[in-house]
């Protein structure tokens, strides 16, 4: 029994010999990172200039994109105001212009209508001259002599306005309404001759144009510089 026990000891060592043996267990791999070293200077430094070049960078552009709006702003202001400059000097231009007009027009019509008046005067005064030179006695001849006077007197101041009537009446052509210059040109009297002195229906006949021509002038007039009809300025005197 000893023998059979002793001999299967020796046979199972070789056996237990042959097995793996068992490895031992190895610990984990530890990977260790290092950072670098920091410098804690520079770091603020970074933190304290970064911050201050973006601010001044954008205080910088809004003020170029500020002075770029104000120079378009100045720029357009400027331009509007020489065009507001240049319409005001137009219309002030235009108005000055209308205003010589206006003055020019009112004077040609203030001097030849204050010339029809003087030939209308003058040719009433002759008229009257003719009625009381024929109530003179014919033996007279004082008197009579002095009406001659008055005569010689009286178309001889007759010339003289109507030769500023012919100037003005030449000056019109530049100033009046073409109906009342067509009116004018049809009806002018004639100027005066001594023969004539004695011929009252030509004197009465030359007062009729005068006094149709006063009332052309003053219509005409009426209508050139206030922009009044004749039968508006009948109906605005009437009320």
């Amino acid at each position: 029994m000893r023998r059979l026990l002793l001999t299967l000891t020796l046979l199972s060592v070789p056996g237990w010999s042959q097995l793996p043996a068992q490895q031992p267990a190895q610990p984990p791999i530890v990977v260790k990172v290092e950072m670098p070293p920091t410098n804690p200077w520079w770091i603020h430094l970074v933190e304290l200039v970064v911050p201050g070049i973006i601010g001044a960078g954008l205080a910088l552009l809004g003020v170029w994109l500020t002075n770029k709006r104000n120079v378009a702003e100045n720029a357009a202001n400027r331009e509007h105001q020489l065009r507001l400059e240049i319409a005001k000097d137009k219309i002030a231009a235009e108005a000055k212009s209308r205003d010589n007009r206006w003055e020019f027009q009112k004077g040609v019509y203030t001097k030849l209508i204050t010339v029809v008046l003087d030939l209308i005067r003058l040719r009433r005064e002759l008229l009257l001259l003719l009625d009381y030179r024929g109530r003179i006695p014919p033996d007279d001849l004082a008197g009579h002599e002095a009406i001659y006077q008055k005569q010689a007197a009286n178309r001889q101041e007759y010339t003289a306005r109507y030769v500023r009537y012919i100037t003005q009446m030449t000056i019109a052509n530049l100033a009046m309404a073409n109906d009342a210059i067509f009116a004018l040109r049809g009806s002018q009297p004639a100027q005066t001759s001594q023969d004539e002195d004695s011929d009252e229906k030509r004197i009465e006949s030359d007062l009729g144009l005068l006094e149709d021509q006063l009332r052309t002038l003053s219509n005409a007039g009426r209508k050139d510089l206030w922009g009044t009809p004749e039968n508006e300025a009948k109906n605005e005197a009437a009320t």
